[in-house]
């Protein structure tokens, strides 16, 4: 609770106000929004919160139970009673026998404790335990993937806004040309065709800015949900600062990659979870079957007699001690008993399936890395080869030695690898926060 209060203030305390009026959030403090009132994770947390709550109650049965009574009753009775075992008077004797025809009640405390039943109510709390921290477990897991979506939807903001960048810049060219093309045509050393072919491409421009437009859109959208923000405020309302510096800062941790598959196990919450589960469930099994033993409790309790004949006791005391046993109860007991080692068996199951699972993403993960991070490589060497045949088009063109064709694929393969330029490096940022998740390292 005290980290979700340092989130809290963290993330009302560093929004920035730009000059357009509108809230900045840069990705940590984006983050530190989501943490605090995202609804799906609230949801984690109230049950989280519950399950520590139940485990509570379950200690409380190993305790004594302390109970507090009283009773208050018109008594009347039509005989005389008789209290010479009181030391009141004899049947012999000729004074009148007392008669009740009055309230009378009492006042009383019992304390009563279980003794042979803690053994099955130990294990019981036990069970609720590593429930309650199971549930925390899922907590922690589902931060660290709501910390992935904000990060993923941080980085598809951006991509479409380089997108919609790299369309402005292709449409710009392509104005540019148009406008040569135009001229040569009026002056003759141009076709129609060739004016038709541009005005295409630079509608294509268009169409690429509106999609990445669009795009925009979308992603700023969804991360407003993700913030609990969606229906609060308008989307002009709220800007993002771009997060690749961020991102690009994290680094894997040093034992990559031979030991990638045990630091994601020692690591990951979700496998925490499965073996808090299956620990839960064995005292489960252990608590069902002390419950097949007999119940012996002890117990204590005090009577205050309230309003009844002076010769009566006032101050009770009883102490007492009773045992049960279900000797036959048609399996009800025992077949709990079995079911709790079944569960059992599924639980163990289950954490060796996380365990699994868990290795398979990393390794899957890391192969992502590796791969998007060449793939930047090769864009990177690319884009260089791209403009410059798109300068020696442009040149050869004016120089009458090529065709428009060869300038429009020219500026063609310019603007793809322009995009592929930007689209390896987002991707490559998704799969570095995808691994490091998977490593259960998001926060990197």
């Amino acid at each position: 609770m005290l980290l979700v209060a340092w989130l809290s203030g963290a993330a009302s305390a560093l929004a920035q106000e730009s000059a357009g009026g509108k809230r900045v959030y840069s990705l940590n403090e984006a983050v530190a929004l989501a943490m605090q009132q995202n609804p799906r994770l609230l949801v984690s947390r109230h049950q989280s919160l519950a399950s520590r709550d139940a485990a509570s109650s379950t200690r409380g049965h190993l305790l004594p139970l302390v109970k507090l009574g009283t009773t208050y009753d018109y008594v009347r009775s039509n005989e005389g009673l008789d209290l010479s075992a009181f030391g009141g008077s004899s049947s012999g004797s000729s004074s009148p026998s007392p008669h009740l025809n009055e309230w009378a009640g009492d006042f009383n405390v019992t304390l009563a404790q279980p003794v042979l039943g803690l053994v099955h109510i130990s294990h019981d709390f036990a069970a609720a335990e590593k429930t309650a921290a199971a549930s925390e477990s899922d907590t922690r897991a589902a931060e660290d993937e709501l910390r992935l979506e904000v990060e993923a939807g941080f980085l598809s903001l951006f991509e479409a806004r380089a997108e919609k960048d790299i369309a402005l810049a292709s449409h710009d060219q392509l104005t540019d040309q148009l406008r040569v093309a135009e001229a040569e045509f009026k002056d003759g050393t141009r076709t129609r065709a060739d004016v038709l072919r541009v005005q295409v491409a630079a509608a294509n421009a268009d169409q690429q800015q509106i999609q990445a437009k669009v795009d925009e859109d979308n992603a700023q959208d969804q991360l407003l949900g993700l913030l609990g923000l969606a229906g609060h405020v308008d989307s002009d309302e709220v800007d993002f600062l771009d997060p690749t510096d961020e991102l690009r800062k994290r680094a894997l941790p040093s034992d990559l990659p031979d030991a990638q598959e045990k630091f994601a196990e020692s690591h990951r919450p979700e496998l925490s979870s499965a073996q808090l589960q299956t620990d839960a469930a064995w005292h489960h099994k252990q608590a069902r079957y002390f419950n097949l033993l007999p119940e012996v409790n002890v117990s204590y309790s005090y009577y205050r007699l309230l309003n009844t004949p002076e010769a009566l006791p006032r101050d009770i005391n009883l102490f007492g001690l009773s045992a049960s046993w279900n000797v036959w109860d048609w399996g009800v007991n025992y077949y709990q008993a079995h079911s709790a080692g079944e569960q059992l068996a599924a639980a163990e199951a289950n954490r060796e399936s996380v365990r699994e699972q868990i290795d398979v993403e990393v390794r899957t993960r890391l192969a992502q890395e590796r791969a998007a991070s060449n793939a930047v490589q090769v864009a990177t060497d690319t884009i260089s080869q791209a403009e410059e045949a798109f300068r020696v088009t442009s040149a050869t063109v004016r120089a009458g030695a090529a065709t428009t064709t060869d300038l429009l694929d020219a500026q063609a393969a310019l603007t793809q690898a322009r995009q592929n330029l930007v689209r390896s490096k987002y991707e490559e940022l998704r799969a570095r926060s995808a691994l490091l998740k998977a490593l259960g390292d998001e926060r990197g």
